[in-house]
């Protein structure tokens, strides 16, 4: 009987220590429970993005940090400051682009349209230059800084000169409403 409850003692204890090096060595899967949306991959536990969405899960397009109505000044060549308004709508020509109406510009320029670039650290509009003069370009930088302030930089650029020199600077900045 002692050899019979030694044996058996011995055999669980042996079927235990296997079953905990077994259970432990397993790898969990960290992607197991992360639901990534729009297209997104699970690596590493954490979801990387497609172009144009973002947050944890994939869930919130990149343009939506930008829509709204920023008020603010203008500034043109450093001259005196004007009350500005600008206008950031989605635009559907395609995935992550968006329309942007600057009130100061509008009647001349019309609307600008862009699409929203990010690289998980800096958000920035590029505006595609409509232009089709190859001696002259309107350029636009347009930047947003902790999701409420919008800077446009604007300038007009002559390839004509010896130094591609740039004249009628603008700059915008408001704060989201």
């Amino acid at each position: 009987m002692k050899v019979l409850r030694l044996t058996l003692l011995t055999t669980l204890l042996f079927f235990g220590l296997v079953s905990t090096v077994f259970y432990t060595a397993c790898e969990k899967d960290v992607c197991n429970n992360v639901s990534c949306q729009n297209g997104g991959s699970c690596n590493m536990g954490v979801c990387r993005c497609p172009v144009g969405y973002e947050n944890t899960q994939c869930q919130t397009k990149s343009i939506t940090r930008y829509l709204g109505t920023f008020a603010g000044t203008i500034s043109c060549d450093n001259l005196t400051q004007i009350l500005d308004t600008a206008w950031i709508t989605a635009d559907n020509v395609a995935p992550n682009t968006v329309a942007v109406k600057l009130k100061s510009i509008y009647k001349t320029k019309g609307l600008l349209h862009g699409y929203v670039k990010n690289n998980e650290s800096v958000y920035s509009i590029v505006v595609t230059n409509n232009d089709s003069s190859a001696t002259f370009a309107h350029i636009y930088s347009i930047n947003l800084q902790a999701d409420r302030n919008l800077i446009i930089h604007s300038y007009d650029l002559d390839y004509t000169s010896p130094t591609d020199s740039s004249k009628n600077q603008c700059m915008f900045r408001g704060v989201k409403r």
